[in-house]
């Protein structure tokens, strides 16, 4: 007589123990993964409060000094403005003057000439 193949029935068959064992051990491990990636969570968020962290202070520093070159910048530049309308102002005078002795010296060196 021929060897039958085995039937369905008996290969489908398992212990109810072992798939229990094997669906605690699948929560099991998804338990562990999710406790893992929300402490990771946790420590990624606790990066985003850089101010406490050093390289927070030291960002802080940098914008600060940033800050102040910049405004000593300005008042250098205020202060050039400030000079250059002075000089302008001084130049006004001393044309305005050099005008009048120009045309007082004229006038008078005119006054005087023999006809």
């Amino acid at each position: 007589m021929a060897p039958t193949a085995p039937s369905f029935k008996h290969l489908g068959g398992y212990n109810r123990t072992a798939q229990k064992i094997m669906w605690f051990g699948v929560f099991a491990l998804s338990l562990i993964i999710i406790v893992l990636w929300g402490w990771a969570f946790t420590l990624q968020i606790s990066l985003i409060n850089i101010a406490k962290s050093p390289e927070g202070t030291l960002i802080k520093k940098t914008k600060t000094d940033w800050d102040q070159a910049f405004a000593t910048n300005k008042t250098k530049i205020n202060q050039k403005e400030t000079a250059k309308q002075e000089i302008e102002t001084i130049l006004n005078q001393i044309i305005t003057n050099t005008a009048a002795a120009t045309t007082t010296q004229t006038n008078s060196s005119t006054l005087f000439q023999k006809p």
